[in-house]
């Protein structure tokens, strides 16, 4: 085989001598059970490298440590989708309601108008028919009063899910 010295290097751990390559060729593996190209290094990749393999590469960095070292948790420079950005949580002034550029009124959905309440009085934990506490979750429900669902929070109530269906079939007054 014909080879150039610039395409020879000797290993930085072993010394072995290793070689670019430099044309394409076919591989046969027989786990995919398929020949696969494998084509030429770029030169700028082989002037990089200064090990025959990665066990020389593994080699060649024990005893060092690694990057992150002593750093826990997420870093201020990450900045990978699905983490929140410092400031998420900040309220914009003056955007609030009837302010806000997208705001709907009275035309917002079921869901909408269950949140705006949510946001005004919270998440109610009490019913305010038969009194049980400590409630959460499915258990219990803003119910509205006129069945209009308006924007005013007096037409609302808190009730949980037994006494809420009673009372949409009119068989409890509140």
């Amino acid at each position: 085989m014909r080879v150039n010295k610039i395409d020879v290097k000797n290993c930085a751990v072993c010394g072995k001598e290793f070689y670019r390559k430099n044309r394409k060729c076919f591989r046969f593996y027989k786990n995919l059970g398929a020949r696969i190209y494998e084509y030429p290094e770029s030169i700028t990749l082989w002037r990089k490298r200064t090990f025959c393999s990665l066990l020389c590469k593994s080699i060649s960095q024990k005893g060092k440590s690694s990057w992150n070292k002593g750093l826990k948790g997420i870093q201020p420079w990450h900045n990978i989708s699905g983490l929140r950005p410092p400031d998420l949580g900040r309220k914009i002034p003056n955007m609030r309601d009837a302010k806000h550029f997208a705001w709907k009124g009275n035309m917002a959905g079921y869901r909408s108008k269950h949140i705006w309440v949510e946001t005004r009085y919270g998440k109610p934990d009490t019913c305010e028919y038969c009194g049980k506490y400590g409630l959460k979750g499915h258990q219990i429900h803003w119910a509205n009063k006129s069945r209009e669902y308006k924007r005013e929070l007096t037409d609302w109530l808190r009730l949980c899910a037994k006494c809420h269906k009673a009372y949409d079939r009119d068989l409890v007054t509140v």
